[in-house]
């Protein structure tokens, strides 16, 4: 399952690389590497959410934070099964907004403001191209699904608690 989170993001990156107006070429060593990097800087802000929420330092009791929180994004995602539409970026969508939120803070969903370079428009390498892209449901779902679900789980498909990494692991996966 894990194997299908990165492969599937960068399909999908790599996608919109190559389509008009960029129409990069995708053997190129600088663009493949580009796509690397925005591919780990998304699933790092991914599990960061993931992590922050399952320790209690995000909102997720809140009713207003819960349904737009990356919690329910990856079961939301899970739940589709295999029918992510390839024309719809639903998923995408909310997890920029998310990203937004995490930004500016919302007080309407009781979120404070982050002002870290982890969720800033250009300050790492990847994070442009994450501005600008736009991810189809059938890129982003399967990856979004495989982190939801628990592979070493008797059912192997039980949820997974983000909680319990500590600090130290984000930070190293991080680099």
């Amino acid at each position: 399952i894990r194997d299908q989170v990165l492969p599937s993001i960068a399909r999908g990156l790599g996608a919109h690389v190559a389509a008009p107006p960029r129409e990069e070429r995708l053997e190129s060593p600088n663009v493949r590497k580009l796509i690397e990097d925005a591919s780990l800087l998304l699933m790092f802000r991914v599990l960061f959410f993931l992590y922050l929420e399952s320790r209690g330092y995000l909102p997720y009791s809140s009713a207003a934070y819960r349904p737009h929180s990356a919690t329910r994004l990856l079961a939301d995602a899970q739940s589709q099964g295999a029918g992510f539409d390839p024309k719809s970026t639903m998923l995408w969508d909310r997890f920029v907004t998310l990203v937004n939120a995490m930004r500016t803070g919302s007080t309407a969903w009781g979120l404070p403001a982050y002002n870290g370079d982890l969720f800033a428009a250009d300050s790492l390498v990847g994070a442009e191209l994450l501005e600008e892209a736009s991810l189809p449901d059938a890129a982003f779902g399967p990856a979004l699904a495989a982190l939801a679900a628990d592979p070493d789980a008797e059912d192997g498909g039980a949820g997974v608690d983000f909680g319990d990494l500590e600090i130290g692991h984000l930070g190293r996966i991080y680099e």
